[in-house]
Parts: C-alpha cells; structure tokens; sequence
C-alpha cells in the first residue's frame, strides 16, 4: 500500500467518525441524554450501514444527496430559530477590520482543509 492510499483510507475513516460523533451529539440531545451515546453510535452506524447496501456508487450517490438536504434544511431551521428568538442586546457586523495575517489565516484554513479531503 503506497502512502497516498493509506492516507486516504485514514482520512475517510476521520470522516465517518466524525459523522458518527455528530449524529450521536444530535440524537443525545434530541433525547436529553435518556441513552447511552454509545448504543446511539451503534444505531446510527447500523442504520448508515443498511441505507449504503448494497454499496453501489449509485445508492451511495443517493445517500450523498440526502445528506445534503439534511444539512440544508438544518441550516434553515437554526436560521428560522435564531430569528424567532432574538438574543437581547446581540450585535451584528457583517464586516471587521482585520490584520493581514487573521484575513490570510481566514481564506487558507478552508481551502487548505478542502484540498486535503481526498476521497
């Protein structure tokens, strides 16, 4: 195995652990912690195990899909919360002034952390 395919198995393996975490985070919240956060990995990795069979670049491509809607429509719903309860006192600015090294830092931490994601 080169290194350019062991680091990408070792990347895709960060990558759905932290969907795992992120998906127990959200149903240990959802229950107010009423199970284990472990069986809530366990159920969360069967359940994205069982959508993915068979693995077909095709139904894989359809769960990518859905994951996207998913994140979607979360972002429209903290949106809609977050106008429906207003923080008292809250100020927003849509633009600061920065030094050079905060803006560069600011661009190339994304674009560095996309760049990297080799799937």
């Amino acid at each position: 195995m080169s290194r350019f395919e062991y680091l990408t198995s070792q990347l895709n393996h960060a990558k759905q652990g932290s969907e795992l975490l992120s998906s127990q985070q959200a149903l240990s919240t959802l229950s107010n912690q009423g199970m284990c956060s472990m069986y809530l990995v366990i159920i969360t990795g069967a359940i994205a195990f069982f959508i993915s069979l068979p693995r077909t670049l095709d139904r894989l491509a359809w769960m990518g899909l859905l994951s996207a809607a998913v994140i979607t429509l979360a972002g429209f719903i903290a949106m809609i919360g977050a106008g429906a309860n207003p923080v008292p006192g809250r100020s927003l600015t849509a633009t600061s002034s920065s030094n050079f090294f905060d803006a560069f830092l600011a661009v190339t931490n994304p674009v560095g952390t996309l760049c990297l994601r080799v799937t």
